[in-house]
């Protein structure tokens, strides 16, 4: 038997990832009651990666998966829910953050004071759901293959699925399940990671559009020289971060060159 496992970390925490590859080894090597020097485990760029090998008297029961997949959810999840508290930490005590929204307030108010008011009650709804959005991200990143050669069957677990678990009956022994594994996690990935992304660049698509139509139409001037400071200022931070935004095609293409990657392996796979 063997059974490989990978889940997305957060790359800036080092001494907190290589925690959890501690406490996730100890968890295999207690459930599946093998050999320390029988688990393997790496991380690679955001994602961690761990293996298992056994050698069984009689077939792996459903229980002994099934419990240590919970058991490493477990883990997971309350090393990602100290992630959601750090984004959150951070978003709220963002110096950048806050200076930018006054800004832009202040620019919005002189405008019209509704825009000030509807710009306020959108950023703060969406710096409350971030944290969250990030944490369901890494929360469901977990995933499984248990290669049972006793029964001659693997079995696949993808925790962002809506059937998490499924069986593959007479595997051809050709097959390199270790090779698939980081194309597993980033299937898995992308059932939670496409659609939400996908929406959200046509909300900025719309909003860069808007943003245009504003700076090539009615140049807005304000009698006070303290707004007007501000705008101007506004406006250099808006040029900066749109400059900033030239290359978001580059790794947009690249995210998508890389499912295709994926979907392609799968296909080779089943052919």
């Amino acid at each position: 038997m063997k059974a490989y496992y990978s889940a997305l970390i957060d790359k800036s925490t080092p001494l907190e990832n290589a925690k959890l590859s501690k406490n996730l080894s100890a968890t295999i090597k207690r459930n599946l009651k093998t050999r320390r020097s029988k688990i393997k485990r790496k991380e690679f760029n955001t994602f961690i990666f761990l293996s298992a090998e056994k050698q069984l008297q009689k077939t792996l029961d459903s229980n002994t998966i099934e419990q240590t997949q919970k058991k490493l959810q477990k883990q997971l999840q309350q090393y990602y829910l100290k992630n959601r508290s750090k984004l959150d930490k951070k978003l709220k005590n963002s110096r950048e953050l806050k200076e930018t929204s006054q800004i832009v307030g202040t620019f919005l108010k002189e405008i019209d004071p509704k825009l000030q008011k509807v710009f306020n009650i959108q950023l703060k709804k969406h710096l409350s759901e971030l944290p969250t959005k990030f944490y369901d991200v890494q929360n469901n990143s977990l995933t499984a293959i248990w290669d049972l050669t006793e029964e001659n069957v693997v079995q696949v677990y993808l925790s962002a699925c809506p059937d998490q678990a499924f069986k593959l009956p007479q595997i051809q022994q050709q097959m390199d399940l270790e090779a698939m594994v980081d194309k597993i996690e980033f299937l898995n990935f992308f059932s939670t990671f496409l659609d939400p992304t996908l929406k959200r660049l046509k909300d900025m698509n719309g909003v860069l559009e808007r943003l245009k139509l504003g700076l090539e139409g009615t140049h807005f001037k304000s009698t006070e020289k303290e707004t007007q400071n501000k705008l101007e200022m506004f406006l250099r931070i808006l040029s900066a971060k749109l400059s900033a935004l030239q290359n978001m095609d580059k790794a947009i293409l690249s995210i998508f060159k890389l499912f295709n990657e994926v979907n392609g392996y799968f296909r080779r796979s089943n052919t």
